[in-house]
């Protein structure tokens, strides 16, 4: 399984003018191999590094939530919102398979991303 991870700046508009937002990207791809090998799915390897990100942050108040909306890019049937503390944080999920048919990406692709300021 292939794992990278990225803190990016994002900026969006708000009533008062442009908000720089710091970001954690993570994105896991392709299958385990070797004697460790897992046959989990991406999306459950992802889950079990964000728990264990929150749990190393001292965070113990967190769930995974699924809601009624999918971002377009998710599957809807392997999502959820990231709840810390009663407040929606991010995301994690597997990419939607049309994106991946598009792209000709031939092996299971997740993704995560947690608003580092909330």
């Amino acid at each position: 399984m292939n794992w990278k991870s990225i803190v990016e700046r994002t900026n969006s508009k708000n009533e008062s003018g442009y908000r720089e937002q710091p970001r954690l990207s993570l994105t896991s791809w392709g299958e385990s191999v070797g004697i460790y090998a897992s046959q989990a799915l991406p999306v459950y390897t992802i889950k079990s590094t964000v728990e264990k990100l929150l749990q190393s942050l001292q965070i113990s108040t967190y769930s995974f939530v699924s809601a009624a909306r999918a971002p377009s890019f998710l599957h809807l049937g392997q999502w959820a919102q990231v709840i810390v503390e009663g407040q929606a944080v991010g995301f994690i999920g597997s990419m939607h398979p049309r994106y991946l048919d598009d792209e000709k990406v031939r092996v299971p692709v997740a993704i995560a991303e947690l608003d580092l300021q909330r």
